[in-house]
């Protein structure tokens, strides 16, 4: 009877851990000059895979660029309407993005990302 009253209380518990260690993190940028954005994991635990997801708009062109080890890793050029993702493995407890416009560039990124751990 006691192991049937524990079960929920168990799964919630579950279920907050799991949620809590993989949340999405959100922040917004207004994009002009060069600049590199930093990114860092809340949870405490190893890092294994990362997840970004951006949008926004832009009055010119440029390219976002994801450092791994300070070289680029990946690369994403943009024009107009902002949009893009990734998904994959990392084992680093933060990560790098570099926005790189072309002179004139100005715009907005909302930038979604989360480690899992």
């Amino acid at each position: 009877m006691k192991m049937k009253q524990a079960l929920p209380t168990l799964l919630l518990g579950v279920s907050f851990l799991l949620t809590a260690c993989s949340f999405w993190q959100e922040q917004h940028y207004a994009l002009g000059q060069m600049k590199d954005i930093q990114l860092q994991t809340a949870g405490p635990g190893a890092v294994y895979h990362l997840d970004l997801d951006f949008s926004g708009q832009l009055e010119g062109k440029g390219t976002l660029v994801l450092l791994l080890n300070g070289k680029p890793y990946q690369r994403w050029p943009m024009q107009d309407k902002i949009t893009g993702q990734y998904q994959g493995d990392w084992y680093a407890p933060e990560a790098q993005l570099r926005w790189q416009p072309e002179p004139g560039t100005r715009g907005e990124l909302k930038l979604r990302y989360r480690f899992l751990d």
